[in-house]
């Protein structure tokens, strides 16, 4: 699971560094729900490079961003009701 939580992270990190937290919020959703849903893969790390992208060689302080989402990320995989 914290390779997943890495991946989310990364998501986060290039499509939502700089937005406010409903943004970064979405992207973790999205990703998520993409997971549950028959037509993506299973895991965070395969929709997250589903395009065909290539993880990129190293993420600029990677450990920070990914303590700064664990809490977001926890929130929206258990479906905990939060306000944003």
């Amino acid at each position: 699971m914290l390779y997943e939580i890495m991946c989310i992270a990364v998501a986060i990190y290039f499509e939502a560094r700089g937005e406010p937290l409903a943004g970064r919020f979405a992207v973790a959703e999205v990703v998520i729900n993409r997971m549950r849903d028959p037509r993506y893969p299973s895991d965070a790390c395969s929709v997250v490079y589903d395009g065909g992208e290539t993880p990129p060689p190293s993420v600029p302080s990677a450990f920070t961003v990914m303590v700064r989402v664990i809490s977001l990320i926890s929130t929206v995989w258990t479906g905990t009701q939060r306000s944003v």
